[in-house]
């Protein structure tokens, strides 16, 4: 391949102190787990039939195709052999990190398995292979400037959310961007978080962990902050613009000595074609100072990237997604509970359309959206200031201030939304041991804080008021039901002249 990587560097045995990921306490309002992946204490081999062949490679594990048995849904299988690896409590620590994630450009985990020798990580299936081989098959002389745009600001947008969460990644590289699907269109999702770690602000990381051609300065040094993965970033999208590595060495020890030295330039044929402002962030990524490189949040509003990425520009949000956010505010927090763990289960393609409207309303890009992205006029939501605040009270049903994808999509979520199975799926999220039906103890067990035994009971109540228990037809008629159409309330009149379509291409 024109662009091998070479292997990860693993971590240190003793890794610097992990801060731990913190969920803001619920203050009294209903409040539940959004992380919705478990360990699974039984055998992987009950739950799914996991084919032999490895769809690929990742740090500390490979990669297999496997379908669930109960709903016949594909899954990606990331299996670790804990006796090869020298600090398993990575592992843990990689576990912990993306169970937390929620954004539209994260892998999601789902659950895992464990026996004496083996952990298994059960994820989201990208069937559009990595980005490393849609570079080698269709743009060996590199993708033209809109294409890698869009691409570098998807992987911005991953960056922003991570960084914002305190979450340097350390391992930005093609083979860890997968394409959602097979089609041109898809948007990407980084994985393989093997080698984050959670950073304190101010602090910094000394592990050198990274994959050679993408590693930045500071990391080899031995000191470095989450800018790291800005660097990697500028390396990819260089080579994205060329096809070629920034970075070149018959051994690694000359590679490394040209990272060091920040030896690079714009050689070859292809960057004949690409334009200054291309040029221009790419040489801002690849700064040799990281103070001096933008931060991804800053990255993603580059000239280049606003200019020549495709984005939701002057596009404004549907009016049905409108009329369901009005709606949220007499939604019960039972369904949106609901909904967000159906949300989670959702095929991307279906959920397109909410997926660009809350990219349209994330103005910053970090993954969240606050009570000032909802106010914004260009966006036109065209509410009242009232109406709005109720809308984000609502949204924001863990009182953190903001409002989580997850939470979006559950608030938006409809009816024709909601396939079979997406619902089975869900099914099989609540129902924990496999019985075939949901108990109280069950429904319980995703809410937290000082009311989760009366706001599990409240679920139970809501969804089959006469059972003590939920069957898989209980659960499906209760989402199928949506939200009663008294509560559907009618559109300011500025929005009932606007057109309900939204057509735009991420």
């Amino acid at each position: 391949r024109p662009m091998a990587a070479a292997a990860a560097a693993p971590a240190d045995a003793a890794e610097e102190p992990q801060p731990t990921i913190q969920r803001a306490a619920s203050s009294g309002t209903f409040c539940f787990d959004h992380a919705f992946m478990r360990d699974n204490t039984g055998k992987l081999v009950d739950f799914y039939d996991v084919e032999k062949s490895n769809l690929g490679e990742g740090s500390f594990g490979s990669v297999a195709l496997a379908k669930c048995k109960r709903t016949q849904v594909e899954r990606a299988v990331k299996t670790i052999d804990l006796k090869t690896v020298k600090n398993p409590a990575r592992f843990e620590h990689e576990i912990q990190i993306q169970r937390a994630l929620d954004h539209p450009n994260v892998c999601r985990l789902y659950e895992t398995f464990r026996d004496a020798r083996k952990l298994y990580l059960v994820m989201e299936l990208c069937t559009g292979g990595e980005l490393f081989d849609r570079i080698v098959e269709e743009a060996p002389q590199g993708f033209d400037e809109i294409r890698g745009a869009t691409y570098i600001r998807q992987m911005l947008a991953a960056l922003c959310y991570l960084h914002a969460s305190k979450i340097a990644h350390r391992d930005v590289k093609p083979e860890n961007f997968l394409l959602a699907d097979k089609t041109k269109e898809a948007h990407l999702k980084i994985i393989d978080f093997g080698l984050a770690s959670v950073f304190a602000p101010g602090a910094t990381m000394k592990t050198k962990a990274g994959t050679a051609y993408y590693v930045a300065p500071e990391v080899l040094k031995g000191s470095y902050g989450e800018k790291c993965d800005i660097w990697s970033c500028g390396v990819l999208a260089y080579a994205l613009l060329s096809g070629r590595q920034a970075f070149q060495g018959y051994t690694e020890a000359m590679l490394e000595a040209k990272i060091r030295q920040g030896d690079w330039r714009f050689d070859g044929e292809a960057w004949e074609t690409v334009g200054d402002d291309a040029r221009a962030f790419v040489r801002a990524l690849l700064r040799m100072c990281p103070v001096e490189r933008p931060t991804a949040e800053q990255a993603l509003h580059q000239a280049w990237i606003s200019v020549a990425a495709p984005t939701l520009l002057g596009k404004r949000v549907d009016t049905e997604v409108v009329r369901s956010l009005l709606a949220v505010k007499g939604t019960s927090n039972v369904r949106l509970a609901a909904n967000a763990i159906v949300a989670r289960t959702c095929d991307d393609q279906r959920i397109k359309r909410l997926r660009e409207t809350f990219q349209l309303l994330d103005k910053d890009g970090d993954g969240r959206l606050t009570l000032e992205e909802l106010t914004d006029e260009k966006v036109g939501l065209s509410l009242s200031k009232a109406d709005v605040e109720a809308i984000f009270a609502a949204l924001d049903v863990n009182a953190s201030g903001t409002v989580a994808y997850t939470d979006f999509l559950a608030a938006v979520l409809s009816v024709s939304d909601v396939t079979d199975e997406s619902l089975r799926q869900a099914f099989h999220a609540f129902d924990q041991n496999g019985d075939g039906k949901i108990s109280k103890a069950e429904l319980t067990s995703i809410v937290v804080g000082d009311d989760a035994c009366a706001d599990g009971k409240e679920l139970n109540e809501e969804i089959s008021p006469s059972k003590n228990s939920v069957s898989f037809s209980d659960f499906a008629a209760f989402m199928r039901r949506g939200r009663s159409l008294a509560r559907k309330p009618s559109l300011p009149q500025s929005l009932a002249r606007l057109s309900p379509g939204f057509a735009s291409s991420v």
